[in-house]
């Protein structure tokens, strides 16, 4: 059986830009295996799921695919709790799949580093740094802007890098 994130969210082997989910869409996507599989994702599952992605399509993917696959082996009369999306999120941190390798590669880009570090030190970005770069940092998705402030993208990534 072909699960919902391996035909619909194979977004390492593409190269692509593709916007993050939103919290309602994410829970749409996890309630897609919870229809096909009976397995369900406890609430406490799908809060930290989005905490921990904001949505990043490989990271909602990933951290579905340790839940179901790696910690419950395809087990699902089991449900997805929160201890599970915890230690889902601690595994991809410390194995750092290709896509996290790939984004840390891009974070030491001359063009992005600076920026990413001041970022990650709380600091301002310099009025020096071409706005270009600026977006394309951004377009990367290492970092959000929101009402002005630039931030990690969300806290896997902050970690991460």
């Amino acid at each position: 059986m072909t699960r919902w994130y391996e035909r619909r969210l194979n977004v390492i082997t593409e190269a692509m830009t593709i916007r993050s989910f939103t919290e309602s869409e994410l829970r749409a996507l996890y309630r897609q295996h919870t229809d096909e599989t009976g397995q369900v994702f406890e609430e406490e599952a799908l809060k930290l799921a989005w905490e921990y992605s904001q949505g990043q399509p490989y990271l909602v993917n990933a951290l579905a695919r340790w839940c179901v696959e790696k910690i419950h082996k395809e087990d699902f009369s089991k449900p997805v709790t929160g201890a599970d999306m915890e230690e889902a999120k601690e595994k991809l941190i410390r194995e750092r799949g290709t896509h996290l390798d790939s984004l840390m590669e891009k974070a030491t880009d001359p063009r992005v580093r600076p920026i990413v570090e001041q970022v990650m030190l709380g600091g301002m970005i310099p009025e020096a740094v071409p706005a270009d770069d600026i977006a394309y940092t951004l377009d990367l998705g290492l970092l959000v802007q929101e009402r002005g402030v630039i931030r990690p993208a969300n806290p896997i990534y902050m970690e991460t890098i």
